[in-house]
């Protein structure tokens, strides 16, 4: 059992706005954890949205992290981490952009080690990473882009934690033609290790997504969604296939409020 906290403050002052929270955790098995946020927010003059925030973090093992048969350890302990972002942010006349740069440190993080088939924790791991995102209007379409450049250290060995990409990138576009609404998203990783000494490498891939939704009035509304469209034959983690192409069709209904 776990029985959880939580209350958060929100308030303004002068242009700036500021968010405090505290959370207290009673967890049966590890016993109580105090965790907090700090966030401050403020619109410049020149158009420029500046935030900052600072938190702590608990997280128990899962029950399968602990007893799944084979799989398991019982003497796992929880994480704790402590996280600091930085980030700032712009509308412009063709759109808008963001800038985000954070630092997390994690004691006891836990992993999958695959020369044991068991979940061990890593005493002291860093995740440092800055990411960038942008949108815009392009002839009638809604388009959006980020890209996230990271480095996951396990700092006891000094090695890349395992299955975490450094490079992520996504673009997703949209665009509405009368009653139909259509769009697509690239979504690409870079390579990653499988194990925690580095010995396994796991390539980088990319997958196009493709989605459309057309209004049948009346509220009810057709979507459809195909998944990984080029049939891309790709991996996360090392010996686990992912799906193919992958069609997925649904009819919506909505009644109306009125």
């Amino acid at each position: 059992d776990n029985h959880g906290l939580f209350a958060q403050l929100q308030t303004g002052l002068g242009g700036h706005l500021f968010r405090a929270a505290v959370r207290h955790d009673d967890n049966e098995q590890f016993g109580g954890h105090l965790t907090g946020s700090l966030g401050w927010g403020y619109l410049a003059a020149s158009g420029l949205r500046w935030s900052a925030s600072v938190g702590t973090g608990f997280q128990a093992p899962s029950f399968n992290d602990l007893y799944f048969p084979g799989l398991s350890d019982p003497s796992l302990d929880p994480e704790e981490s402590l996280s600091y972002e930085v980030a700032v942010a712009r509308r412009e006349h063709w759109g808008g952009w963001e800038a985000r740069g954070f630092v997390t440190e994690i004691e006891d993080l836990i992993v999958f080690d695959l020369t044991t088939f068991l979940p061990v924790n890593v005493g002291e791991a860093r995740i440092r990473g800055v990411e960038l995102q942008a949108d815009t209007r392009l002839r009638g379409w809604e388009v959006r882009g980020s890209v996230s450049l990271l480095n996951p250290e396990d700092r006891d060995t000094g090695n890349l934690l395992a299955r975490r990409s450094e490079q992520l990138l996504q673009l997703d576009a949209d665009r509405v033609f009368g009653r139909v609404r259509v769009g697509a998203s690239l979504r690409a990783q870079g390579r990653r290790f499988d194990d925690p000494a580095n010995t396994r490498r796991v390539g980088g891939f990319g997958r196009l997504d493709l989605r459309g939704e057309v209004d049948l009035k009346r509220g009810w509304k057709l979507r459809g969604r195909l998944e990984n469209a080029l049939d891309n034959d790709y991996e996360t983690a090392a010996g686990f296939n992912t799906d193919n192409t992958a069609l997925f069709v649904s009819i919506d209904y909505t009644p109306s409020s009125r």
